[in-house]
């Protein structure tokens, strides 16, 4: 498994993922396949970088994120389904991290996404504060 840089030609694979990862957390979406599309080349030609694995051409994984002042930010980061708990995301969190060592990694978890917060508190993550929105 190598991890390598993802681009704009990437973007709707990327798309798909994030849908399929929006479908996971619970988190329902009225952007079809071609709007997800379009805001993951707008991110990817602004201010985020993805890394991922590729499989005969196709991602099964990626990072999205992007440097802050103060932190690495994680906006998405997701393994398809037959590929998980094979020390992917680890890796892929690590070449984050290497990328500003000095820098801490910050990221949102969905309120049900239960499997993800155990990861994450299992790789030394910690929770800082929660958000509550009203609407």
């Amino acid at each position: 498994m190598e991890i390598q840089s993802l681009d704009i030609s990437h973007a709707m694979q990327l798309a798909v993922l994030d849908q399929k990862l929006m479908f996971e957390e619970g988190n329902e979406t009225d952007k079809s396949l071609v709007q997800l599309d379009i805001r993951m080349k707008s991110w990817l030609s602004e201010e985020y970088q993805a890394i991922g694995v590729l499989d005969s051409g196709l991602v099964t994984a990626f990072c999205l994120f992007k440097p802050l002042e103060d932190a690495m930010f994680i906006a998405k980061l997701y393994v398809i389904e037959g590929e998980r708990r094979k020390g992917i995301a680890t890796r892929l969190i690590g070449d984050v991290k290497g990328i500003a060592p000095l820098k801490p990694i910050r990221l949102h978890v969905a309120p049900k996404n239960k499997a993800a917060k155990k990861f994450y508190k299992s790789i030394g993550f910690h929770e800082v504060y929660r958000t509550f929105e009203l609407g």
